[in-house]
């Protein structure tokens, strides 16, 4: 941009601030990261995030250059609440690394940026647990043609189900793509096609059953249905007159539990239970009668009670809340100002896996119940992506989890 340009642009920018009704401290205006990131390793942390992002807009849609920071500060904290500051930075640096940490110990860091005649401004904080990484086993690897997304293994039959979101084929001279639920074994061989436009495959304990999500294009809406491999019939579950997600078996294989949204009022969701044998269907929780304001993807304990994540009113973060069928009542596992999704319990039932933003990316984390402590699983290399909507948690057994990364691996790591 020459600087006429620029001139010009910044010209404008006041004219609309000294023309608008809103007041603009631009003592207030100060830069502070508004995105860090965490890479955790044995004993350490590297932070990294921007060193400018422009422009602050408005309420009223006026853009006011941000003034850059004289010096950033790095503050860490063992317990959320008493911060100590750990280093003292120059406003071109955008990277640190933390060391002589302890390995398993919850850490908490933010940045604050100071410039004389300003008030310090302070980032977001985020979290991050520092040790030394676990054993990881690539089982798929797809490559860039194809995906291998929430994916489901029974160990009963030796069929892993999972989502190819880049699914081709060539029909007529010509290719096509869509999304589509695949059947391989655990290592990606002997894959074949199980339905096109599917997703969110999950098996039942026994193998016998594939519950999954079927999608309308018009109106916008999915429904749930689910696959008998004895008899090689096809149930729908629903009626396709809203949005249904997240299906699942309940260990006894009698009930299947999704989550049903409004297609009018996305905040307005609730958890449905459907029984196989009588094939009705009851509202467990609905967001209208709760304090609730969003649910996300959710799993069986037992045969009575499951875990699910939601957002509640007036609160921050998203949080994980068991649940019992019986009268839909739910308490609060655990909460924070950070959103925590797709909870899954380890068959032992001590510990929670779990996908959380805590330490600035998407990551899998793991809760343990009895000590009330979280490990960070993954989150040692930056160019590891754990998406929240795509991925799909199931433990292998006590102590190995297995979940996707990057869209085309599909791996299994020990917690510890």
């Amino acid at each position: 941009m020459t600087k006429t340009k620029l001139l010009f642009l910044t010209s404008i920018v006041l004219w609309l601030g000294l023309f608008s009704c809103e007041k603009i401290d631009l003592n207030d205006n100060l830069y502070s990261p508004s995105f860090i990131t965490s890479i955790i390793g044995d004993s350490e942390v590297q932070l990294e995030w921007a060193s400018d992002d422009g422009f602050l807009l408005t309420e009223t849609m006026v853009a006011i250059q941000r003034e850059k920071p004289d010096k950033f500060e790095i503050h860490l904290s063992e317990d959320l609440k008493s911060f100590t500051k750990v280093v003292e930075l120059d406003n071109s640096v955008t990277q640190y690394t933390i060391s002589n940490l302890v390995n398993g110990q919850s850490y908490y860091a933010h940045i604050i940026s100071r410039k004389k005649g300003f008030a310090p401004k302070q980032s977001q904080t985020i979290m991050f647990v520092p040790n030394r990484k676990t054993q990881l086993e690539k089982l798929i690897e797809s490559g860039e043609q194809q995906s291998v997304l929430q994916g489901s293994y029974s160990s009963e039959t030796n069929k892993l189900a999972f989502v190819d979101v880049f699914h081709k084929w060539t029909e007529g001279g010509k290719e096509y793509g869509q999304i589509a639920i695949m059947i391989s074994k655990l290592d990606g061989s002997q894959s074949v096609l199980f339905g096109k436009n599917f997703s969110e495959p999950q098996w039942s304990s026994s193998g016998r059953y594939l519950v999954f999500r079927t999608e309308r294009s018009v109106p916008i809406t999915s429904r749930i249905a689910f696959y008998d491999a004895l008899t090689q019939d096809t149930t729908i579950v629903t009626d396709g007159t809203t949005e249904c997600l997240y299906p699942v078996f309940s260990p006894d294989e009698s009930k299947i539990l999704y989550r049903s949204r409004s297609n009018t009022d996305a905040n307005r969701s609730s958890i449905i239970m459907y029984d196989v044998a009588t094939k009705t269907s009851k509202t467990i929780i609905s967001t209208q009668n709760t304090s609730l304001t969003n649910i996300w993807r959710f799993s069986w304990i037992d045969n009575s009670t499951f875990l699910f994540s939601a957002n509640e009113l007036d609160a921050d973060g998203t949080n994980i809340y068991k649940a019992t069928t019986s009268n839909g009542a739910f308490e609060k596992i655990f909460g924070s100002q950070w959103a925590d999704f797709c909870p899954v319990i380890s068959p032992d039932k001590n510990n929670i896996a779990f996908i959380s933003n805590r330490s600035g990316l998407h990551q899998i984390w793991v809760y343990n119940i009895a000590r009330k402590s979280f490990r960070q699983i993954t989150g040692f290399d930056k160019t590891d992506y754990i998406s929240e909507v795509w991925s799909n948690i199931q433990w292998l057994d006590d102590k190995n989890i297995m979940f996707s990364i990057n869209y085309d691996k599909l791996v299994k790591q020990k917690i510890d």
